[in-house]
């Protein structure tokens, strides 16, 4: 498998063309059988991806937007579904790292998710709403001092 050469730090390119190489071997199944890319996401983990936009000062790499988005291009060039999880796992980071500097709550769990390379997400898909992201058919229920929140959303990651 060939990638263009691009200068970026640490070998980035290199590793994610590791990822690439077991996403390509799956992505055929993952297609066909419409899952989660469990092999290509274990070896982005492996690689130590999933922290790369963490700042360094928090155990990250820094890596930029610009970087992370040629990473997700080379990953979709071989499965698309393993580029969808990354690009949507960066988006998710790309909050706590622009916005999460002033707490410490933010900054320990950018600590968290370079050090153990967490996959985060979030689940705006929801059952029985037809695909309108503006509508809901779950509610905040209170029972004296707890609250729960039950939404019938996509299966969680296997």
């Amino acid at each position: 498998m060939n990638f263009p050469v691009k200068i970026m730090q640490d070998g980035l390119v290199a590793r994610v063309a590791r990822v690439a190489e077991i996403a390509a071997k799956h992505a055929d199944t993952v297609d066909a059988e419409a899952r989660f890319p469990r092999e290509a996401v274990d070896a982005m983990k492996a690689e130590r991806l999933l922290g790369i936009q963490v700042p360094r000062h928090l155990g990250g790499e820094s890596a930029s937007i610009t970087e992370i988005a040629e990473l997700c291009s080379l990953l979709g060039q071989v499965c698309a579904a393993s580029a969808m999880v990354f690009a949507m796992h960066h988006i998710k980071l790309s909050s706590l790292v622009e916005h999460g500097a002033d707490s410490e709550w933010h900054r320990g769990f950018m600590r968290r998710i370079a050090a153990e390379q967490l996959l985060i997400a979030s689940a705006t898909t929801e059952g029985g709403i037809g695909g309108n992201l503006r509508n809901s058919i779950c509610a905040v229920e209170v029972d004296g001092d707890m609250c729960r929140l039950e939404k019938d959303a996509t299966d969680g990651i296997p």
